[in-house]
């Protein structure tokens, strides 16, 4: 029987509100016309900037998944030595809850445990344009390696 070690490390890369047919002029000008909050987690209420709620967002959201994911998950289904990215795309719905997980991976169960994790997570007070609820679009890559 071997035994792997597994680690999890999570980076929020890519998230915001996705427009369509816009040039990069009109988004830009959009943007700017527009006043913007990010989803904000439990624990992150007391940042001012976008940038600041954005940095502690990421690290609620490492912090809850490392928690939330059952590590033997990925031990029992024999992933390869080796590193693994398994690409998540969600969203944080207008109500605050996380809807629409996609999980980038072949292995169902894996899928369904990484799913189960973020539906987990409860409400999130949900992103705003000029102060009403809108949904927003992360994408989320899971790094996974298994040591020897």
């Amino acid at each position: 029987m071997k035994i792997h070690t597994v680690c999890i490390l999570l980076l929020i890369v890519s998230k915001g509100i996705y427009a369509q047919d816009l040039t990069i002029d009109e988004w830009n000008n959009f943007k700017s016309n527009i006043n913007y909050t990010p989803p904000i987690i439990a624990g992150c209420n007391s940042k001012k900037s976008t940038d600041e709620i954005n940095s502690c967002l990421t690290k609620k959201f490492q912090k809850r998944l490392n928690r939330k994911l059952r590590i033997d998950v990925f031990n029992s289904n024999n992933l390869e030595i080796g590193q693994h990215t398994i690409n998540v795309f969600f969203k944080i719905s207008n109500k605050g809850r996380i809807v629409d997980v996609k999980v980038r991976n072949g292995n169902l169960k894996i899928v369904n445990e990484i799913t189960r994790a973020f539906k987990s997570f409860g409400r999130i007070k949900p992103g705003k344009i000029d102060g009403k609820p809108v949904g927003v679009y992360f994408k989320v890559p899971i790094y996974v390696e298994i040591h020897k």
